[in-house]
C-alpha cells in the first residue's frame, strides 16, 4: 500500500513542470499547455469569497436539518441558483424516517437547579446576530453596489438590537407576527403585527422584544448599512 501511494505521489507531482520559459504539461503541447494553465489560472480567479461567505450565511441562518422548512426552502434556492448558471436542475425526493423533537430543554435538577438557555453566544464578527435574542435573515444577499438591504429580524421575548444606532439613509419596518417596542429618537412606538413605519436611518433607532412571545418583522433599508 506505501508503494502504491509512492507512485501516486510521484506521478502526481511530475504531471507538469515549469522550466524557463516554457510550461509543460502532461497530454498537452507547450503551446496548448501554457493556454491550459492559462484557463486553470482564470477558474482559480473566479470565486467571490464575499459572495462565497455571503451564500453560507443565507443556508445556515435557520436551523436547517433534513425535513425542515428552511431545509426546503435552501434546496430551492440552490435549484434556483444553478438554473441561473444554464444547469439542469431539479429536486429529487426520498422518504426516510428522521425523528425531531418538537422541544428541546437542557435542565439540571440538583444539586442545584439549573436550565440551560440553549442558545447561541453572540459573535460581534456576525452582523446577523449583532443583539441578545436576535437572529437576522437576508432576504437580498449583501452587495455594496446594490440600493437596498432587506432582511427578516427574528426577536425572542426579552431580545433586543443591541442598543441605538445611526447610519446614512431611510427604512421601513413591518411587523409580521408579535409585538416590537421600535424607539426613534426620544419617541417610542409600539408595533403589532401588520403595522408599518418609515423614518430617517441617522435618527438613533433601536427597537426591542418586552412581550412573552417571539416576534418577527422585516425591515429594508437604503443604502445597505450592513
Amino acid at each position: 500500500m506505501r508503494r502504491a501511494i509512492a507512485c501516486f505521489t510521484l506521478l502526481a507531482s511530475t504531471a507538469y513542470a515549469v522550466s524557463a520559459g516554457e510550461i509543460t504539461l502532461r497530454g498537452y503541447t507547450p503551446e496548448h499547455a501554457t493556454a491550459e494553465m492559462q484557463w486553470e489560472q482564470k477558474f482559480r480567479e473566479m470565486p467571490d469569497p464575499a459572495k462565497v461567505r455571503e451564500n453560507m450565511r443565507r443556508m445556515s441562518a435557520r436551523p436547517h436539518h433534513v425535513g425542515s422548512p428552511y431545509d426546503k426552502d435552501n434546496a430551492e434556492w440552490l435549484v434556483a441558483q444553478l438554473k441561473s448558471y444554464g444547469l439542469d436542475a431539479k429536486i429529487e425526493q426520498f422518504e426516510a424516517l428522521f425523528p425531531t423533537p418538537k422541544s428541546r430543554k437542557l435542565e439540571l435538577l440538583g444539586p442545584e437547579k439549573f436550565e440551560a438557555t440553549l442558545d447561541e453566544p453572540i459573535v460581534k464578527v456576525d452582523p446577523l446576530r449583532n443583539g441578545p435574542g436576535l437572529t437576522l435573515e437576508r432576504l437580498i444577499p449583501y452587495d455594496k453596489a446594490r440600493l437596498l438591504q432587506g432582511s427578516i429580524h427574528n426577536l425572542a421575548p426579552g431580545g433586543s438590537g443591541g442598543g441605538l444606532v445611526t447610519h446614512e439613509g431611510e427604512e421601513v419596518a413591518y411587523i409580521i407576527e408579535g409585538q416590537v417596542e421600535l424607539i426613534i429618537g426620544e419617541a417610542k412606538y409600539l408595533l403589532n403585527a401588520g403595522d408599518s413605519i418609515c423614518y430617517r436611518s441617522e435618527i438613533p433607532h433601536g427597537y426591542k422584544n418586552a412581550s412573552s412571545d417571539p416576534a418577527k418583522f422585516i425591515v429594508v433599508n437604503t443604502p445597505p448599512s450592513f
